[in-house]
């Protein structure tokens, strides 16, 4: 038990040095979740060059976290695999 607290303890100093504070938990599951469907931006890089003819568009522009959003332990929750763009946001709910 001892190690795994060290062992999270880690990780947590080592998401901190990354710029990344924040739930360790929810990290990982987004990190995981990237991992898993990291396959889809090589096979949507190779169909950039088709032209799309759709009547609709959504633009995002991403911006890194600042220094406010760091202090509250808040964590970068966008993953973009061209042209897919997909928002990792938990729903809490407490008691």
């Amino acid at each position: 038990m001892q190690e795994k607290k060290r062992n999270r303890e880690e990780a947590v100093r080592k998401n901190v040095e990354a710029g990344n504070p924040g739930d360790l938990d929810f990290i990982g599951m987004v990190k995981e979740w990237r991992n898993r469907h990291s396959d889809l931006a090589t096979a949507n890089d190779r169909n950039v060059a088709r032209i799309s003819v759709d009547k609709i568009q959504v633009c995002v522009r991403k911006r890194p976290l600042n220094d406010k959003e760091k202090d509250k332990k808040d964590h970068d929750a966008v993953t973009v695999f061209c042209p897919t763009v997909t928002v990792h946001s938990p729903k809490v709910r407490t008691c």
